[in-house]
């Protein structure tokens, strides 16, 4: 027969509160690890954004240099 005293009944609840919040906060750290990893999509985006910017500083030096070679002439 189950157990019907009050206060083995509110340890119960409590313990399958903190069970639920203690799943939940596993998912969280799998899904920051994903992120986070080498490959995750974080580092992905710092890629993107240096590719960007080091596609910015050819285009700058480019323009540089004809400025420099149009003063030249």
């Amino acid at each position: 027969m189950p157990e019907t005293n009050p206060d083995i009944l509110a340890q119960n609840r409590r313990i399958n509160e903190l069970t639920r919040k203690f799943t939940k906060m596993e998912i969280s750290i799998n899904t920051l690890e994903q992120a986070i990893e080498p490959q995750g999509w974080i580092s992905q985006a710092f890629e993107k954004v240096e590719e960007h910017l080091d596609e910015q500083d050819r285009k700058i030096n480019r323009l540089e240099q004809n400025m420099n070679h149009n003063f030249a002439e």
